[in-house]
């Protein structure tokens, strides 16, 4: 017949801590059991605690397992120092305390060095060695048939064979176990061959390479000259006193008023590039047979070798309405008449530019 086990409680159990603060479940405070871990004074500058905690990793350990040094019976408590404690810490199996109240004061000390301890490493297993016995070399270590010993070379990495009958007389077959043979060549291929070896080829002085630019440019880098000057002067002597004829009329050119712009010779990468870029006003005068004159100017805008020029008319001095439909088909009509002469005159300007 099976008997009933009574239940037990926390508060008749005796594991080595007073259970009053279980005893009464509904009445459980937390704050008394800090309370009560405080009644223990310890002196927080006493490091002796701490002395010979690593003493136990040092000592020799067996293969395969840990030793763990039972607690001497007369072991002091951790924190109050008591004689005779038995309670271990569960981490470390290290520290001893008498009670759990000196347990549950010390831990703010001993959590800082508690660690479960570390299995001993396991010895590595020898290496087998690398010569490994076949079948086909057990059975030839077997029989008794002596090979003639073959001599060493100074490489030990390959075995010179002198005489192999399977091979032709210029081959050398090398047992470096590599499955390739070195072949020497007949005096036939050599012939055809001929001189491989490599040879020193002697570089010429290079000569200086030649470039537009001034004698103390001879690296060829960038280099501007200047010649705005040269440039009005020449507009003048190219635009004064050029004339056109077309029909009874004759148109004359005065020299250019208002002159702005600039001319340069540059060298870039060794050669040249001539620019230029004016713009002035150019007056003209058309003389019709019958003795009366027009006057006007040209807008001369843009200039410049691109040779996109912008060229606008403006009549100042008009005839009598007979004439006037001729003189302004004469001087306005792009690419006719005047301008396709003053396109033809700046064109002359341009080849004189580079000529410089």
């Amino acid at each position: 017949m099976a008997t009933s086990v009574p239940p037990t409680s926390a508060s008749s159990l005796n594991v080595g801590w007073d259970p009053s603060p279980l005893s009464h479940p509904t009445e459980f405070d937390a704050n008394s059991l800090i309370e009560r871990t405080q009644e223990v004074k310890v002196d927080v500058n006493d490091y002796s605690r701490f002395k010979g905690i690593g003493d136990d990793d040092k000592a020799p350990t067996s293969e395969g397992k840990t030793k763990v040094a039972p607690a001497e019976p007369d072991s002091k408590c951790r924190n109050c120092s008591k004689a005779g404690a038995k309670l271990k810490c569960s981490v470390c199996k290290k520290a001893v305390y008498c009670a759990r109240k000196c347990q549950a004061s010390d831990w703010q000390f001993h959590k800082r060095i508690c660690k479960k301890p570390e299995p001993p490493k396991k010895p590595e297993p020898p290496r087998p060695s690398p010569t490994k016995t076949t079948p086909s070399a057990a059975s030839s270590s077997a029989t008794t048939v002596k090979t003639p010993a073959k001599p060493k070379s100074s490489s030990a990495g390959s075995v010179v064979v002198a005489d192999e009958p399977d091979l032709p007389a210029d081959m050398r077959g090398y047992k470096n176990g590599l499955p390739y043979f070195h072949r020497e060549l007949s005096k036939e291929e050599k012939s055809l061959i001929g001189d491989i070896a490599p040879q020193k080829i002697e570089s010429k002085p290079t000569s200086s390479t030649q470039h537009d630019g001034s004698a103390w440019n001879t690296a060829g880098t960038f280099e501007e000259r200047v010649v705005t000057k040269w440039a009005e002067e020449k507009w003048s002597e190219v635009f004064t006193g050029a004339t056109y004829s077309e029909g009874n009329l004759q148109a004359t050119l005065k020299a250019p008023e208002k002159i702005t712009g600039d001319a340069s010779i540059c060298v870039v990468r060794g050669k040249k590039r001539y620019l230029f870029d004016f713009n002035f006003k150019l007056p003209f005068e058309v003389a019709i047979s019958g003795g009366s004159t027009c006057k006007g100017s040209y807008e001369m805008n843009d200039i410049s070798n691109d040779e996109d020029y912008e060229i606008s008319c403006r009549l100042t001095k008009k005839s009598s309405s007979a004439e006037q439909a001729a003189v302004q088909a004469l001087v306005a009509t792009k690419n006719s008449g005047l301008q396709k002469e003053l396109v033809r005159l700046i064109g002359v300007f341009a080849s004189e530019f580079q000529q410089q």
